[in-house]
C-alpha cells in the first residue's frame, strides 16, 4: 500500500487494488460489471503496475490485455523462499519485472 501512496504522489492512480475483495460464488457478485470496469481502467491508463508476488489468473489476464493494448507494464515482485517470477513475465520483451526488496 505504501508503494501505491508513492504513485499517487506522482500522478493519478486509476485503481489501487484488484482482486482484494472476496467476490463469493457465481451469482453473488456482478462479475461482468467488474470485468468491464477493469477493462475501462486498462484502456484509460498509460502504465500498468502489477504486484505479482502471488499467482493470480486475474492479474495475468490484465497484464496480457495491457500488453495487447500496447500499454507499458511494470511488474513488481517480492522474492521469497520457493517463489519465482513466472517465465511468462521474466521472458517477455515487453514487460519489466522488478524485485521489491
Amino acid at each position: 500500500q505504501s508503494f501505491i501512496r508513492q504513485l499517487e504522489l506522482r500522478g493519478n492512480v486509476l485503481k489501487s487494488s484488484t482482486g482484494m475483495v472476496d467476490v463469493g460464488p457465481a451469482g453473488s457478485h456482478d462479475h461482468k460489471k467488474e470485468h468491464e470496469a477493469n477493462m475501462d481502467l486498462l484502456k484509460e491508463g498509460e502504465i500498468v503496475v502489477a504486484e505479482i508476488s502471488h499467482a493470480s489468473t486475474g492479474i495475468g489476464f490484465e497484464i496480457g490485455m495491457a500488453v495487447s493494448m500496447g500499454k507499458r507494464v511494470v511488474c513488481l515482485f517480492r522474492p521469497s523462499a520457493g517463489r519465482y517470477v513466472s517465465c511468462m513475465v521474466a521472458g517477455a520483451n515487453d514487460l519489466k519485472a522488478n524485485n521489491l526488496t
